[in-house]
């Protein structure tokens, strides 16, 4: 809003000072498909890009795909976190020699987009 009404250094500041305050919040916080948001201001939208592409996986995406074909469950976390990982990271993922592993991995992310209520988060994940 501050932008829309012509103070650009007053939006920067504040956004500056809310990404700071926020510095310690996991990757899902950054994810822009957790928003309510409708319409995000592009410099917003560049800080959660810029924050999210600068934390560590906490885990190995490719492992936790494997879980939840193996045990067909999985928690908000599991997907909050699957839906976090950028194209790149997937891309990545797929690239990797998993074996046998590989065909399970692509079948459970896909599996996320065959639910009639999918969600933002599930959606995310089948994108795959």
């Amino acid at each position: 809003m501050l932008r829309e009404l012509g103070h650009h250094d007053k939006a920067s500041d504040l956004l500056s000072i809310y990404m700071g305050a926020h510095r310690d919040r996991p990757r899902e916080f950054f994810e822009p498909t957790s928003s309510v948001l409708h319409r995000i201001d592009h410099a917003v939208a560049a800080a959660f890009a810029a924050r999210l592409a600068g934390l560590p996986l906490e885990q190995d995406p490719g492992d936790l795909l494997v879980r939840i074909g193996q045990k067909n469950g999985w928690n908000p976390e599991d997907t909050a976190f699957l839906a976090s990982i950028s194209v790149e990271e997937y891309y990545r993922l797929l690239k990797e020699p998993h074996g046998s592993e590989l065909h399970l991995i692509i079948a459970t992310a896909l599996m996320f987009g065959r639910f009639s209520d999918a969600d933002e988060q599930y959606r995310a994940i089948s994108i795959v």
